[in-house]
């Protein structure tokens, strides 16, 4: 996180930073109650310890429901987390039966990566909380916007038409993703796209395989994610590359369907309109204004948000995500 205060001027306080000969119980209150963000780091220590239960997490649960403030809970090592119902309310960066000490080195990291990263996000909401809401306001990411485009995290083929204000992206592994961070609030996809070249796959396949993806958690190694899966005749939630994470060293298993769906036909060469709203228990899917089906919202839906082409070609007019108010 020292880049966050570096660069930023995002204060990262601890009771490290309490000086000799300070009241330092007066020290961690005032911290309590002046912060913006708190960081609780889950162990069997912290829960056992009488003075974090008695006067830190009182005042911070209280703060956190009369004024908004973030509680964001990192499960460090195995604990009665979830039995802890007062703090299991609050969503974990990471699932509590996958603690930090049980990952390998490249895990830690991506989970430290994504500490920092929703630190900074509320950071930059607390900063412009002052500016009149607009419309706009709640637009967070849009694919087609030129300077955006350039901070998309591109895996594959894809390329931007300017002129014509369309992405084209094709090919199997190829992933067009969001920088932000999604799912700690209800979000939704806005999309216009065109589905192509399904003969080339149909010699091989009885079905194309393409659909929105969210809940990324890294852009290295093996992407894990939640995809919602248009084979051009069904729709399907599955979990991709998560299953691995369950049992060290465990095989990885590619993908896992969640929901066994409902049918859904693309159709080829013609644009189509998707409206997809990410509540907190439930993912309704819209297609050309008709609702398609509901899912069951799966747990630890929070990382980055985006499209997946593999077996077919796709030219996308529209894609927006936004928070939703």
């Amino acid at each position: 996180m020292k880049p966050l205060s570096r660069d930023f001027k995002i204060d990262i306080w601890s009771d490290r930073d309490i000086q000799t000969g300070i009241k330092w119980k007066q020290k961690i209150a005032q911290a309590i109650e002046n912060c913006d963000i708190a960081l609780l780091l889950i162990s069997p220590d912290f829960l056992a310890s009488n003075f974090i239960n008695t006067n830190e997490l009182p005042p911070l649960i209280e703060v956190a429901e009369k004024e908004g403030k973030l509680i964001v809970p990192l499960i460090i090592s195995p604990s009665l987390f979830n039995k802890r119902t007062e703090l299991a309310q609050f969503h974990a960066i990471n699932d509590p039966n996958i603690p930090i000490i049980g990952m390998d080195e490249y895990n830690q990291e991506s989970t430290f990566l994504k500490v920092a990263e929703t630190i900074f996000d509320r950071a930059i909401k607390i900063k412009d909380k002052d500016i009149p809401i607009t419309e706009d306001a709640f637009i967070k990411d849009n694919f087609i916007n030129t300077k955006e485009w350039t901070n998309l995290i591109k895996m594959g083929n894809w390329l931007l038409d300017e002129s014509n204000k369309i992405i084209i992206g094709s090919g199997l592994n190829s992933y067009l993703v969001s920088r932000k961070v999604y799912g700690r609030a209800p979000f939704e996809i806005n999309a216009k796209i065109l589905f192509s070249n399904f003969s080339q796959f149909g010699s091989k396949h009885n079905f194309i395989n393409t659909g929105f993806i969210f809940g990324w958690e890294t852009e290295q190694s093996t992407p894990t994610y939640y995809n919602l899966l248009i084979t051009g005749h069904k729709l399907i939630l599955e979990r991709v590359g998560m299953k691995a994470l369950e049992f060290a060293g465990q095989a990885l298993k590619p993908f896992e369907h969640i929901d066994d769906g409902t049918s859904f036909n693309l159709i080829e060469n013609e644009y189509m309109q998707f409206r997809i709203v990410f509540n907190l228990n439930k993912i309704t899917f819209y297609s050309n204004n008709k609702l398609i089906y509901d899912f069951q919202t799966p747990k630890f839906i929070t990382g980055r948000v985006g499209i997946r082409a593999w077996r077919c070609q796709l030219n996308i007019s529209e894609f927006i995500i936004s928070e939703i108010k």
